[in-house]
């Protein structure tokens, strides 16, 4: 039977683990990941099929160990499966060791600051001033006709671009009141209707 401060020692492994409270490192080339708690270490290997933790002092010797095919159906005190928390335990355990999540991060971060060519992004404050457009010749003027109330009256518009500032640019009268109606006389040309 396994001793009940086992099974506190692996649910309270369990929730340190899982809440990224421990710092578990590699013990060497045998995939076994450990976790130094003051003067002991927890060691957590793989073995024969199975799974070990093992509990052991400063000077290397293993105070206590049990294996995951010895736990049989042992709950830790919240009702899961010791066994299942010891597989969780380690796969944890393993990515932190092997520097998993810390590389993925990096990717990650590194993925943030490349532009969408694929060429790294500038940051904010080394981003190039926008170009100089003042020596640019102005676009064409664009010419458009405007219609009038009566469908006969055409006028033509020429737009031009000005360098003014909107905040700057004088206030539009409408085209009703720029343009006054103009007046017919005999002899000279009139714009309206011929009668």
């Amino acid at each position: 039977m396994m001793h009940k401060h086992m099974l506190a020692l692996i649910d309270r492994l369990h929730a340190a683990t899982i809440a990224g409270k421990t710092n578990w490192e590699k013990t060497g080339d045998d995939g076994g990941v450990g976790y130094q708690a003051g003067e002991y270490r927890v060691v957590l290997a793989p073995k024969d099929k199975s799974l070990e933790l093992q509990l052991v002092d400063t000077g290397g010797a293993v105070l206590e160990e049990i294996d995951k095919n010895k736990l049989g159906d042992a709950a830790l005190a919240g009702g899961m499966a010791a066994g299942v928390a010891l597989d969780e335990i380690y796969a944890l355990a393993r990515r932190q060791a092997s520097g998993v999540d810390a590389a993925i991060s990096a990717v990650i971060d590194h993925l943030d600051t490349v532009g969408a060519d694929g060429a790294p992004a500038q940051a904010d404050e080394e981003k190039a001033p926008p170009p100089d457009t003042s020596d640019e010749t102005p676009p064409a003027e664009e010419e458009s006709v405007l219609e009038l109330d009566t469908p006969q009256e055409e006028v033509a518009v020429i737009e031009m671009d000005t360098e003014e500032s909107p905040a700057e640019a004088p206030e539009e009268t409408p085209v009703s009141e720029a343009m006054p109606e103009p007046k017919k006389k005999k002899g000279l040309f009139s714009f309206g209707k011929k009668k």
